[in-house]
């Protein structure tokens, strides 16, 4: 009789420790205290590294960001070291105040990402910079009217693509899509530049 209890019993303790192990989602004995730990290790660096991750991609999203308005400021300033005049004179100053105030609140919001993709927007807008560089007087206005539109379209394709992806956190949300309202009204007015005005008419 001992031997045959002692069988019955330890046939469904031994099930039960397998089960422990396997799942974890059986309780202890009820001998053993109850566990005073309430976020197991494991739960706690999968918390922290969700909040990296959202901290890394947010932190990318403004790098893009920032780099986007670094350009915008370093072709307003070069327009007015041009010499521009009128109607484009007026829409360099706007640039380089209103992207001024972007990065600004840009940098308010977090660190700043680097990385090859933020350096391969910042060497784009180099480039570009460089083209325009030499051009001289109505030709240089021209150009510049074509580089804004163009520059605006290709920043509102940022802002609703890769910057929407990165964009985690409420407030950087928030910060692109005012962005965004900035920059469609940016494009509207560079599309009504004279010069590029009348390209679009031909």
């Amino acid at each position: 009789m001992h031997a045959l209890n002692l069988k019955t019993v330890a046939t469904p303790l031994l099930a039960l420790s397998f089960a422990a192990v396997a799942g974890g989602a059986i309780a202890a004995p009820a001998q053993d205290p109850p566990p005073t730990r309430t976020t197991s290790p494991a739960n706690r660096g999968g918390n922290a590294t969700a909040e990296t991750t959202q901290r890394d991609s947010d932190s990318q999203a403004l790098g893009l960001l920032a780099a986007l308005n670094e350009n915008e400021i370093a072709a307003a300033r070069q327009a007015q070291q041009k010499g521009v005049s009128g109607a484009y004179l007026e829409f360099a100053q706007l640039m380089q105040t209103q992207h001024g105030d972007n990065l600004r609140k840009t940098r308010q919001l977090g660190a700043l990402g680097s990385g090859a993709e933020v350096e391969s927007l910042k060497n784009k807008g180099r480039q570009e910079l460089a083209e325009l560089g030499r051009l001289q007087g109505k030709d240089y206005e021209v150009a510049y009217a074509r580089a804004m539109v163009k520059g605006h379209q290709d920043a509102l394709a940022l802002i609703d693509g890769r910057l929407s992806d990165l964009a985690r956190s409420a407030a950087v949300k928030s910060h692109l899509a005012q962005t965004r309202q900035h920059v469609a009204m940016h494009l509207q007015m560079a599309e009504d530049l004279p010069a590029a005005a009348a390209t679009a008419a031909r």
